[in-house]
């Protein structure tokens, strides 16, 4: 249903965010999702979800913030989940 597709998941470290990245994985998804400060929580969540055979990015960052939301865009565009990644960090190298 989502294989080849990326998913970002703002707060998915517990409760219904991890939820949703763990069902979106489950459908194929590689996910990116973002965390607030449990590492450990972020850590186990990225654990499950490569165990389904998908990529996964975990960010700390505070989504709710236009600096926060703009960063996990960016360390998205640029992670190696995004299949075009090189053409955007070629695009980048060259402004």
């Amino acid at each position: 249903m989502l294989l080849g597709q990326v998913v970002v998941v703002t707060g998915a470290s517990r409760g219904i965010g991890k939820a949703i990245a763990i069902a979106a994985a489950t459908a194929g998804a590689d996910v990116v999702f973002t965390y607030a400060s449990n590492d450990i929580a972020a850590t186990e969540v990225s654990s499950e979800i490569e165990s389904l055979g998908r990529k996964s990015l975990a960010i700390k960052a505070d989504a709710a913030s236009a600096d926060g939301a703009n960063n996990v865009i960016e360390q998205t565009i640029f992670s190696e989940l995004t299949p075009c990644n090189s053409h955007f960090r070629t695009l980048a190298e060259q402004v």
